[in-house]
């Protein structure tokens, strides 16, 4: 398989056209047209539906275009790697950071950084605000949760939620946070965020989503003022796992409502474009990365989730164009959360970035039936004619039942149309996914390997009881 062909053929779905696609790559239209046919004879299957007026996609070219952007951009990678060792990593990086994280984590991670690479300077640039790119001359930041815009390139470092902490000596003298009608009479820190006053807290249980507005008697444009704050004693603070983890190793904040998850709080390293992503961005993310990974560590077994009595309203129902944006929201954050293990970082955020996930609801909204809890949709299931084309639940809800629970739904429908099997397939390092299938009747029949995507394929199956 050559290289070419496959840079080709991103091209040419990029520009919908064999023969502007051929132009970009300064080659003729002949041999952009054997190029393609070369491609597909080698997948022995067709990637384009061609007519005299377009040319689009077929399923197989769309599922093979995701992992062709993410093969190249990793073969791209590699070679920057590549060559960043063997040429001097040199020059200055600038790195925009929060405050908390820029101050009290990463400056020592920093340190070792540009001891490891002595050519290397850093312009620092530490603040709350989102910078913007080009007019504050950065070339790359980290940021709090994921970027709207599609247009950036964004590297996940770490999962985060925020967390409600008071200092010892408040909860002795205020007493602690029990409930989330408590937390309105209590003095609650403020920060700003990009010059908006974060007052409302968001936490979920079940399920359900709840939104506190909460008041202070005051604000800060330094988010690491309030922890400092809350540290002295001064009122409740709800930020980020990561700015809080030597505190609360240390003891110096305890966290409270544990029965509640806080908002997310991910962590990303965010460059403008895909030429920003340079070898020097490359080596800061893997640093990052392994940097963070170890310091959340320290806080496993400190924020325990109690498992609360009280059994939640589900509901299954057909979807329709209004839950769509709802379905795709949720689709890349399962996506986001869920795949990295098998389909590596550079994998999910091509198929997330690239418009995969949205593409998948998109072409299965009318099989789509969805699993509300509470009146939220928390998980949906793609199945038509015996076969199961997807079933996500939202990943903080799939230790509860709630996916066995619609997994038995869905059967019991296609079992009511007349159904005698149900099949499935999935990628075989989905390990989470193929477990939770066996251990509800399905059975493996067999494996191949997928060409399109470079991984191998398992097949499932299950006979469906009779009633």
């Amino acid at each position: 398989m050559q290289l070419n062909d496959l840079t080709l053929f991103v091209r040419v779905a990029d520009c919908g056209s064999l023969t502007g696609a051929a132009v970009e790559l300064d080659i003729s239209s002949a041999v952009a047209s054997a190029g393609l046919k070369r491609l597909e004879k080698e997948l022995g299957t067709t990637l384009f539906i061609r007519s005299t007026r377009s040319l689009r996609l077929t399923d197989a070219g769309e599922r093979y275009l995701i992992h062709c952007r993410s093969a190249l951009a990793d073969l791209d990678m590699g070679q920057r790697a590549i060559t960043s060792s063997l040429t001097q990593i040199s020059g200055t990086v600038s790195l925009a950071v929060p405050s908390d994280v820029g101050r009290n984590i990463i400056l020592p991670w920093l340190d070792d950084f540009l001891s490891e690479y002595p050519e290397l300077k850093l312009r620092l640039h530490i603040g709350d605000n989102l910078s913007d790119f080009y007019r504050d001359k950065i070339d790359v930041a980290l940021r709090s949760g994921k970027p709207k815009d599609s247009s950036l390139v964004a590297f996940k470092i770490c999962d985060s939620t925020r967390v409600l902490c008071a200092s010892p000596e408040y909860i002795e003298r205020m007493g602690a946070v029990n409930t989330l009608e408590q937390l309105q009479q209590h003095n609650c820190l403020f920060f700003m965020l990009d010059e908006r006053t974060h007052d409302q807290w968001f936490f979920s249980k079940e399920g359900q989503q709840y939104k506190v507005r909460v008041t202070s008697n005051r604000t800060c444009n330094d988010a690491d003022v309030a922890r400092r704050w809350a540290v002295a004693g001064q009122g409740v603070v709800f930020k980020s796992c990561l700015d809080l983890t030597d505190d609360l190793e240390a003891g110096r904040l305890v966290p409270m409502l544990t029965d509640y998850v806080g908002e997310e709080a991910d962590l990303y390293l965010v460059c403008p474009g895909r030429e920003h992503v340079t070898p020097v961005v490359l080596l800061l993310r893997d640093m990052l990365r392994m940097r963070s990974k170890a310091w959340l560590a320290r806080t496993n077994g400190k924020l325990i989730t109690d498992i609360p009595d009280r059994q939640p309203m589900k509901k299954i129902r057909q979807a329709n164009t209004a839950d769509l944006e709802t379905l795709k929201m949720l689709a890349r954050e399962t996506i986001d959360k869920c795949y990295r293990s098998f389909l590596g970082d550079e994998g999910v955020d091509w198929f997330i970035n690239g418009g995969g996930s949205d593409k998948e609801v998109i072409d299965h909204l009318e099989n789509i039936m969805l699993l509300e809890v509470d009146g939220k949709i928390q998980g949906f299931c793609a199945a038509e004619e015996g076969f199961i084309h997807l079933l996500m639940i939202h990943p903080q809800l799939q230790q509860t039942g709630l996916g066995e629970y619609l997994l038995t739904q869905v059967e019991a429908m296609q079992r009511d149309e007349g159904y005698e099997h149900q099949r499935l397939e999935i990628f075989k390092g989905n390990e989470h996914a193929i477990n939770f299938y066996v251990k509800h009747g399905w059975s493996i029949i067999g494996e191949d390997q997928d060409a399109s995507f470079g991984l191998v394929r398992v097949f499932m199956r299950k006979i469906l009881d009779r009633l």
